[in-house]
């Protein structure tokens, strides 16, 4: 897939998943909010909440699609950094997805149980542990393609620039969670950027000097 398309695919899914859980399951994610409320808001809400993170895999895919696009366009294949940043992507991508899973099928199990208040905190506990090490993956890998496509001078730096920024914003999200600021900032600027990505007409050719 060309890196327009990835990109216009990539900012639909994330924006569509986001607002999702801003805004439609947000009281399921409230891990240090009212258990009861939470518990009767999961009990009730169990398609919806279920969907929400089929979305986020998909997302999570499109994510890959993405940076794959890049370094296949632009990235030297046989480089030992390339080998180590699809590597990185891919442990990132399947911890995160790891952790989305444990919450979508675990936890509203768990929630149904008659000891779910003491049951839910752990299924919580290795979600987040997944979701802590794919997204540390994920952000640092991320930010790594970026500054490698700037170093290569195959593209303005600054089309590089937002991937680097949201990288950066995501990687210590583990350390601060479960606050979220870094989260809605680094999802924000992945959105910009997918947008201006998605907006091009066309990307500039990685052997121009060969035309």
């Amino acid at each position: 897939m060309k890196i327009i398309n990835a990109a216009r695919l990539s900012g639909i899914l994330f924006l569509i998943a986001g607002l999702i859980t801003l805004f439609m399951t947000r009281t399921g994610l409230d891990v240090t909010g009212p258990f009861p409320a939470r518990q009767t808001w999961l009990l009730a809400n169990g398609t919806l909440w279920a969907a929400s993170w089929w979305l986020w895999l998909v997302a999570i895919f499109s994510w890959m699609l993405l940076l794959v696009a890049f370094m296949w366009s632009y990235l030297p294949a046989h480089r030992i950094s390339t080998m180590l940043q699809m590597g990185l992507m891919i442990i990132g991508a399947v911890l995160t997805m790891a952790g989305l899973i444990i919450w979508m099928r675990v936890l509203p199990f768990a929630m149904a149980q008659g000891n779910a208040a003491s049951v839910a905190p752990l299924v919580d506990m290795f979600a987040l542990t997944f979701l802590a090490g794919g997204i540390f993956m994920g952000g640092i890998v991320t930010a790594w393609i970026a500054y490698n496509l700037t170093r290569e001078d195959v593209i303005p730096s600054w089309w590089a620039a937002p991937g680097f920024i949201a990288g950066l914003l995501i990687a210590p999200i583990p350390f601060i969670m479960p606050h979220i600021y870094l989260l809605l900032a680094g999802w924000l600027v992945w959105l910009v950027w997918c947008l201006f990505l998605g907006a091009r007409r066309e990307m500039p050719n990685a052997f121009s000097e060969w035309l």
